[in-house]
């Protein structure tokens, strides 16, 4: 890499990095010199999207299973799944770097997937990864903490502290830039979402969900309650504002 590189450049350089220690430490002076200004452009004509990986590099020892064939359950595997988690998140982020430079705007493998699902278009990519995986892993949350708390495992709880206030930004910060784009496009945020998460995700999103989380994070139940049931979906067919959005969940509720 050159002296002064570009953030294509230094995103690139992540992505093709397997070690998970060296990846966090790339990122963190990248990042650091990117808010002192010492690295101004995010690319230019020779950086070239073609050249970004399918996938991220990972460690060589690290063999990877499908999603639902890996062990779930205990407190060891919970953190794990976290750490590994939080290990693509930063290959997520510079990825996007990376894919979306032309918008100007400055996994287990499950989320891996999603996210190469999603390569195509910026908003696919904030709907699945942002607020729907990572919106998930606000509701397991409470669950969570009972677990470690039981076990009075007081380290575990602490990480999962930290995880559950990092990934309640993301879930915000997705939201605003989700809201952001569609809005310079012309588009309503709320109903673009409905139209993709089908597209990507089998199924219904699955309760509970943790509302106190969702709603901090600017996520209210008009954006995930009309796809976590298919009465749910067609009660909201004809909401056209959030203000009978509103009002269509009020009903559901007084049925339930």
């Amino acid at each position: 890499m050159t002296e002064t590189p570009t953030l294509f450049a230094c995103a690139l350089d992540v992505l093709t990095t397997g070690d998970a220690f060296t990846k966090a430490e790339k990122t963190t002076k990248y990042v650091a010199q990117w808010k002192s200004g010492e690295i101004e452009v995010v690319c230019n004509e020779d950086d070239d999207v073609n050249n970004v990986p399918d996938h991220p590099a990972r460690p060589e020892n690290v063999k990877v299973v499908p999603a639902h064939k890996a062990k779930q359950g205990s407190r060891k595997a919970f953190v794990h799944s976290l750490a590994h988690a939080e290990s693509y998140a930063i290959d997520l982020m510079w990825d996007m770097v990376c894919r979306f430079v032309s918008h100007n705007l400055p996994r287990h493998e499950g989320l891996w997937d999603a996210a190469y699902e999603t390569r195509g278009g910026i908003l696919e990519r904030l709907a699945m990864v942002h607020l729907v995986h990572e919106a998930r892993g606000l509701d397991v949350f409470p669950n969570a903490v009972q677990r470690f708390e039981k076990a009075s495992d007081d380290v575990s709880l602490k990480i999962v502290h930290k995880n559950y206030n990092e990934e309640t930004t993301h879930v915000g910060a997705g939201v605003r830039w989700f809201r952001y784009v569609c809005e310079r496009d012309g588009d309503d945020p709320i109903a673009k979402f409905h139209e993709i998460v089908p597209q990507y995700y089998k199924g219904t999103l699955k309760p509970p969900f943790n509302t106190e989380a969702r709603n901090k994070a600017g996520m209210l139940e008009e954006w995930y309650i009309p796809l976590s049931t298919e009465a749910a979906k067609k009660k909201y067919t004809t909401a056209a504002t959030v203000e009978e959005t509103t009002a269509a969940i009020s009903t559901m509720k007084l049925e339930a």
